[in-house]
């Protein structure tokens, strides 16, 4: 019994191999512009998006029936819409503090503690700097002799 083969492509089609190009890196500072550069782009368009006054009035409601989708401003504010652009905005301050490297606030916050707490800890486990300084050990005399 002979199988065949199934062919899943021409007989006449080329078939194109992609090789890995071995380029330059970028240097990690080079990358580190870049970046920077992207977080600077989207700061100035969501500070773009801000100028519009209306944008939290603004409402996209999309008809079941025919499908069409219809844009009205009302009265009340777009909280969802409100919601995403703060969350935008939170984003891309932790990108741009670890683009800086710098820690976020609650981060900063903790390390401050943990610091403290080795610092009281030092301080237990430290020797007294004065030789006279109080050791917590108390020197009784030498008990006399009642038998001479």
């Amino acid at each position: 019994m002979e199988e065949e083969k199934t062919v899943w492509q021409d007989a006449d089609a080329k078939i194109t191999r992609i090789k890995s190009v071995k380029g330059k890196k970028l240097s990690p500072s080079t990358q580190m512009d870049a970046l920077k550069k992207c977080a600077d782009m989207a700061a100035d368009e969501i500070m773009d998006m801000l100028k519009d006054e209306n944008q939290f009035t603004r409402h996209v409601f999309q008809e079941k029936s025919s499908g069409t989708v219809t844009e009205i401003e009302l009265k009340t504010r777009n909280i969802r819409h409100l919601r995403d652009v703060i969350q935008a905005i939170k984003e891309l301050a932790d990108v741009v503090r670890s683009l800086n490297g710098l820690l976020s606030p609650d981060a900063e916050r903790e390390m401050s503690v943990q610091l403290k707490k080795l610092e009281l800890e030092a301080r237990k486990i430290a020797p007294p700097d004065k030789d006279g300084a109080e050791t917590g050990v108390v020197l009784l005399p030498a008990p006399e002799e009642e038998h001479a």
